[in-house]
């Protein structure tokens, strides 16, 4: 009797702690799962859609959370999920190296269709070039869900997690994939994408969650922003030309201008953070800047030569309260766009009156990639362009900067191609030396 009873209860730790195998779902009733946004980027990596919204209270918001648990060398790492959004088949989230290639890692959270009371959870892998369902074996544990009033909320952790299975990456280094679909009886139809972030150190709270770029492989002289950031709502950006010189570096044009006081005013300003060596310094940059579709600023080595990393800030031409973020790589040649990958953090902005504004860092910035000269020393480019529809129209700046040591508050930032006026108070300096001459002479 005592054997039977051992057995017994082993049988009902398997049942909650799946192995989740091919065709195998697990229907379970509704537990009580509390899911917020507390705790995002501190105690756990967050990933919304819309963007900073909490899933307590709000059925509109697509939300998903990972928090690290223990790492077993060399197995990997537990990674702790919830998972929140509202459909009448089913959410899901996925993990992945390459969005566009290979598969997907797909865990599903579903409205049970013959008992909408309960919910189902299966794992799936997910073909990334024809968008197709295929069975896999997945081992997850900790499975509690609940759904309420269409709203499907679960939470699970998948033990031993590790990327470098597939690739020499950090080993909880993964591209997210959040999205939904519907279930017709007992098969799961076609996952459509709701958002896809970059690579994310999942094991980090702080993480970037911004969507990617595509590959660099096309150019063309307007780039697509379908893959870009955009923002739902503005968020309050406070840009001055306080701290101009001590705190933070400007670049302004018309020069000293305030972009707290006029619309006409294109600034940019620069403040180094944390060095990490020797992957580089986070740089903070702040934007402003009036145009009908974006603004946007450069890095660069060489203005005429290379390329040029552009972080755009656009006006949404379909949402003229929200504003859209994203990065481009330039041929500074025949200034053509195209998409690149860039880790880009803590993005905000907002759009008022036809000025755009917007902060944002990037991290772990280093010139010596590229060029032996200081870490932080970079051409800046600012300038703009139209956002027709979709895509970043042609590239005009309106200031291009010697190099300068964006770590410096205070480098110069004289306009390139300044020497003109070099020459020319030279010229005067002659000028007035001659004459000088002239009169004690005649004296």
């Amino acid at each position: 009797m005592e054997r039977g009873l051992s057995l017994l209860i082993a049988a009902v730790m398997l049942f909650v702690a799946p192995s989740v195998q091919a065709a195998d779902d697990f229907s379970f009733t509704n537990a009580a799962v509390n899911i917020t946004n507390t705790g995002c980027g501190k105690t756990k990596l967050c990933i919304q859609t819309p963007d900073n919204c909490d899933p307590a209270g709000n059925s509109s918001c697509f939300f998903a959370s990972v928090a690290a648990g223990n790492t077993t060398a060399p197995n990997g790492t537990e990674l702790m999920f919830q998972l929140s959004g509202n459909s009448t088949g089913y959410i899901a989230l996925g993990l992945t190296a390459n969005a566009t290639q290979g598969t997907t890692a797909l865990y599903i959270c579903a409205q049970n269709s013959s008992n909408n009371p309960s919910f189902v959870f299966a794992a799936r892998q997910r073909n990334n070039t024809d968008n197709t369902l295929s069975t896999f074996n997945a081992t997850v544990t900790k499975i509690r869900g609940q759904v309420v009033n269409g709203t499907i909320q679960c939470e699970f952790s998948v033990p031993n997690l590790n990327a470098t299975n597939t690739r020499s990456a950090d080993s909880t280094t993964y591209v997210v994939i959040l999205g939904s679909g519907p279930l017709n009886g007992n098969d799961f139809g076609t996952f459509t994408t709701n958002k896809i972030t970059g690579s994310l150190n999942l094991a980090n709270p702080s993480a970037n969650v911004a969507n990617p770029t595509a590959s660099p492989t096309t150019t063309k002289n307007s780039a697509s922003a379908a893959d870009s950031f955009s923002f739902a709502t503005n968020a309050t950006v406070n840009i001055t030309n306080t701290g101009c010189g001590k705190t933070k570096l400007c670049i302004q044009t018309p020069d000293n201008c305030d972009p707290a006081a006029t619309s006409s005013c294109f600034f940019a300003s620069v403040a180094a953070g944390n060095t990490t060596a020797p992957n580089g310094t986070e740089l903070m940059f702040q934007l402003s800047g009036n145009s009908t579709g974006y603004i946007a600023l450069g890095l660069t080595a060489n203005a005429t030569q290379g390329t040029t990393a552009l972080y755009i800030c656009a006006q949404n031409s379909s949402n003229n309260a929200s504003f859209v973020f994203a990065a481009r790589q330039r041929n500074n040649i025949n200034n053509t766009l195209s998409t690149f990958n860039a880790t880009v953090t803590k993005i905000r902005g907002q759009v008022v009156n036809g000025t755009i504004q917007c902060e944002f860092s990037v991290p772990n910035l280093n010139a010596t990639n590229t060029r032996s000269t200081d870490s932080t020393t970079y051409v800046v480019i600012l300038g703009s362009g139209p956002l027709n529809g979709n895509d970043f129209g042609t590239f005009t700046a309106s200031k291009t900067t010697d190099p300068l040591n964006l770590a410096n508050p205070s480098a110069n930032v004289a306009t390139k191609n300044s020497a003109n006026g070099a020459l020319h108070s030279h010229a005067l300096t002659v000028l007035l030396t001659v004459l000088t001459l002239f009169v004690l002479k005649t004296a």
